[in-house]
Order: structure tokens, then sequence, then C-alpha cells
């Protein structure tokens, strides 16, 4: 359960569903308990994201507070029934592998800063 206020003045401006009122001493963000996600796939494979990539900072904290909000949005997919989809935020620092052969995805967590840096790649 989390316990924090809604910042709904944020949910109404974004269209993210919910938001919350963080403490930051110092207007600095720091560690929140939020609940944690996972996702559960095929074959008895779990996906556990880092917290960071499903609630994000909307903005800079102060006067000691802080906006969160969860980027996860709901989706209609008409007759289909609802539809979701696992967005770039959720495949931050992650391999995703596509097997089209097999029709299966892979995901392994790593550090893409590093391994973009030890290819020569940099960020400008």
């Amino acid at each position: 359960m989390i316990t924090y206020p809604r910042a709904t003045d944020v949910e109404t401006r974004t269209g993210f569903d919910l938001c919350y009122k963080v403490p930051c001493p110092n207007n600095t963000f720091g560690n929140y308990v939020f609940p944690p996600i996972t996702f559960h796939f095929l074959n008895n494979v779990s996906l556990a994201l880092p917290q960071e990539t499903y609630f994000y900072a909307m903005s800079a904290p102060s006067n000691s507070t802080g906006v969160k909000c969860l980027l996860f949005q709901s989706m209609d997919d008409g007759d289909y029934g609802p539809a979701g989809v696992f967005g770039s935020f959720q495949q931050q620092n992650m391999e995703v592998v596509y097997d089209m052969e097999k029709e299966r995805i892979g995901f392994l967590p790593m550090d893409c800063a590093s391994a973009a840096a030890s290819q020569g790649l940099r960020k400008n």
C-alpha cells in the first residue's frame, strides 16, 4: 500500500493515473517504498523491474517535496480487450533479445552506459 499523498494536479496535467508527493529532504530524491512490479511469463520466467523504471520523478524537488508518477497507463484495444506496452522506461538498462524463430523473448539486466562505453560509444 502506498501511503504518500496523491498529486492529482500533476495527474491532470500529465495524464498519468497515479502520481504521489514524496518527501525530499535537502531537495533530493531518495529511496521510497513503492510496491514491487514483476512480470510473469510462460515457462515460470519472471522479470522484476527496478523501481526507477516504473516510478519517475516528474519535476525537480522543491520545498522538500517531489512528485513521482507510475509509468503505466491504461489502454483500450477496442474489441480485443485491454492491451499493454512494455515501454522504453521499463526496458532501460535491459538487453532485450527477440528470438523470432522460436517465438520467444529474453531479458537480461545490464549497465547499458558501461556496455556502450566499452564499444567506444559515448553520449554527446
